[in-house]
């Protein structure tokens, strides 16, 4: 049976979709081509009409969930600032729900394995969290201190916190990360504000 380009494009989004919150939550690595057409009822075999190889999926996916993510970041950036991110970045919900936050831990062990395409576009990626987190959130507003050092402090932070599960160790993660990043900021926001992730909207 043919299909229109319109029904392709769907199915197409529909896979890519399913396949970010995936990876997301279980890491990219541990996301194989059958259980995920399995998870939409569709073939092994069926993949090949929508992608070329399970790299390309792995980088189409990586795409949606940091657009879904920056678009998330600019939400909170209008109002709270860069502060604002981290608390929500830094939250209990963040680390509970990975397959509606930041696509970065998931994907981090895939990407440092992978090929240089990977890489680059995961540098791209990163190259737009740190600029946004650069930018004041007000023309009057004063912008992070230090991008990069609050974006690598979050990812690390989260990153242990999910290690160690629902747990006070991974509660004191959070708090001590949230203080460390907020404290790179030169805006109004509060550290102790959103310790559950008070913003509405995915996780990241």
């Amino acid at each position: 049976m043919r299909y229109s380009r319109d029904h392709k494009g769907e199915v197409h989004s529909i896979i890519v979709t399913r396949a970010a919150k995936l990876m997301r939550r279980n890491g990219s690595w541990q996301v194989g081509i059958h259980k995920l057409m399995h998870s939409i009822g569709m073939t092994h075999g069926a993949f090949y009409s929508y992608f070329t190889s399970r790299e390309q999926l792995v980088q189409q996916s990586f795409v949606s969930a940091m657009d879904e993510t920056m678009q998330n970041w600019r939400n909170i950036h209008g109002t709270d600032g860069a502060s604002g991110i981290a608390n929500h970045y830094l939250s209990t919900r963040h680390r509970d729900h990975p397959d509606a936050g930041c696509a970065i831990p998931g994907f981090l062990e895939e990407v440092g394995r992978g090929s240089s395409a990977h890489k680059r576009l995961f540098s791209a990626k990163l190259k737009e969290m740190v600029e946004l987190l650069r930018e004041p959130p007000t023309p009057a507003g004063r912008p992070c201190q230090e991008p990069m050092a609050m974006l690598a402090l979050m990812v690390g932070a989260v990153t242990l916190a999910r290690a160690c599960g629902r747990s006070d160790i991974s509660e004191e993660i959070l708090e001590a990360s949230r203080r460390g990043a907020t404290s790179l900021c030169l805006d109004s926001g509060d550290s102790r504000r959103d310790k559950h992730g008070g913003a509405s909207g995915s996780d990241a």
